[in-house]
């Protein structure tokens, strides 16, 4: 958008025109060149509206040209403070949590971390049972979220450096009968019932697909897990976490925890952890190559 001064500006007497905004013209470029376009042509290109344009225009003209002006949020200078007897609370319950280094980022960071608390709310709510016993001035959740976040280095998750070797889902896509297409002669053809196992590395984004015709219980299965496990166990004391649904004749049995036993016993693997979805919110990565 490139502002301009028009040669013959007609005024009509007691209007407003005059006080609007001064003239606009709009360019598109194609390679390497400006081309003159009408306003709804740029507008439509860039899915935008009058008021964007609006927006644009109006800051351009307040600031001198320049669009990045200064975030005017929260600068009221009207905020309550934080009591400091409230204040000095908040932290004492925070530095009374129990924190901990990371192994491999000692050398980069002095952030700490807090271990099994998924968030800050849990940590207020402990605050707030604590502190109602002793009959104390309590901090709403705001006030306890800002000291916690601005005057304190501490995070509640673990870096993706300190994340076990393997992180993988793994599930068995729907009955594929083959061969398949749209050839007619396929309509009257027998066809296999082919199982697809699906081992999907979130890690890597990489995932490995096991087609049999067969049986799809625990020890097809397993033996599918175990060759994965074979495959990706070129790090020895290597830690690996399985997610999946909670079928229990393929997965949630003793016969997987038996293969897993072994994968540990034998296969230099230091531990394996296998995390069940909650019934109903299973999918997951490992869908989309069923897809």
């Amino acid at each position: 958008m490139v502002i301009i001064n028009p040669k013959y500006r007609y005024v009509r007497v007691g209007g407003t025109r005059s006080q609007r905004r001064p003239n606009t013209v709009f360019y598109a470029h194609r390679q390497d060149q400006k081309v003159r376009v009408c306003k709804v042509f740029f507008r439509n290109t860039l899915a935008i509206n009058d008021r964007s344009i609006r927006t644009v225009l109006e800051k351009m003209n307040k600031v001198g040209n320049v669009l990045l002006e200064s975030d005017l949020r929260v600068k009221h200078g009207k905020q309550k403070a934080v009591d400091p007897i409230i204040k000095e609370g908040i932290k004492q319950h925070i530095v009374s949590i129990l924190k901990i280094e990371r192994h491999y980022l000692r050398a980069n960071t002095s952030r700490h971390f807090i271990e099994g608390i998924k968030s800050i709310a849990y940590i207020h709510k402990d605050y707030v049972d604590r502190y109602k016993e002793k009959k104390f001035y309590i901090a709403n959740h705001t006030s306890f979220y800002r000291v916690f976040t601005q005057e304190f280095n501490i995070s509640l998750y673990i870096p993706k450096k300190d994340l076990c070797d393997t992180v993988a889902v793994y599930d068995l896509q729907a009955v594929v009968q083959l061969p398949k297409g749209d050839v007619s002669h396929f309509y009257y053809k027998s066809k296999l019932n082919v199982f697809n196992f699906t081992v999907y590395d979130f890690k890597t984004n990489t995932c490995e697909c096991y087609c049999r015709n067969g049986h799809r219980g625990v020890n097809e299965l397993g033996s599918c897990v175990l060759q994965y496990l074979k495959k990706i166990t070129l790090k020895k004391d290597a830690d690996i976490v399985f997610y999946s649904d909670n079928c229990a004749g393929q997965q949630k049995n003793k016969c997987m925890l038996a293969i897993y036993l072994y994968a540990v016993r034998y296969l230099g693997i230091r531990s394996i952890c296998h995390k069940y979805l909650i019934k109903g919110h299973t999918q997951n990565e490992g869908d989309s190559p069923h897809s």
